[in-house]
């Protein structure tokens, strides 16, 4: 008889990690607002893929990277100025993962520590899933946020990951199945990563 490890229909592992930087000119506003963004705010045509070479990527067993330019408007800034400019930046050791990778299908689930500095280069935010009694907000303390935000979050959810490891790529789960039951929300293909925020 097969074993249950042969029969599993667990989703195959894509091991990926991304970085998303965001250079914002309100961050309160988009706090109290919440962090929202899609497909609709890639720069389509600035989208490219390289091998990686940088050593924060390439330690933990990245050849490839991919990268997107997004950009959002908000109705009360300026003509021409954007409320908010960012990258997202994928690595992964396989490129068919990279060229096949749902940029619609991430979440705030899948955020594994994120930080906000202010013009200063001080710490307003910080959040990491690892250490979940170290979270701060010097802005707005407890208040939940939304969109793409990690913490606080109304549905009290704070999605459970192992340890980054230097030198492999491993798979990363974006939640447990009992965590996504609770907060209503199917599991993505992009299941298998997370982002740094």
């Amino acid at each position: 008889m097969p074993n249950q490890s042969e029969t599993s229909t667990s989703p195959p592992e894509k091991p990926w990690i991304g970085y998303l930087w965001i250079w914002c000119n309100n961050v309160p506003r988009l706090m109290r607002e919440g962090f929202f963004w899609s497909v609709n705010n890639i720069l389509h045509d600035e989208g490219c893929l390289l091998s990686e070479t940088r050593r924060e990527f390439t330690a933990l067993g990245s050849s490839y990277r991919r990268h997107w330019s997004l950009l959002d408007w908000h109705p009360d800034q300026p003509a021409g100025a954007p409320q908010w400019e960012g990258s997202l930046v994928v690595s992964s050791d396989r490129i068919n993962i990279l060229a096949n990778f749902q940029v619609q299908d991430l979440t705030w689930e899948n955020v594994y520590c994120a930080s906000v500095h202010n013009d200063d280069r001080d710490s307003v935010y910080d959040y990491s899933a690892l250490e979940e009694d170290s979270n701060y907000n010097c802005f707005y303390d407890n208040m939940p946020m939304k969109g793409f935000w990690p913490w606080p979050r109304e549905e009290g959810i704070v999605p459970k990951f192992p340890p980054l490891i230097p030198g492999k790529f491993f798979p990363l789960r974006a939640a447990s199945h009992t965590q996504t039951e609770k907060s209503g929300h199917q599991e993505s293909g992009n299941v298998n990563g997370c982002v740094i925020l």
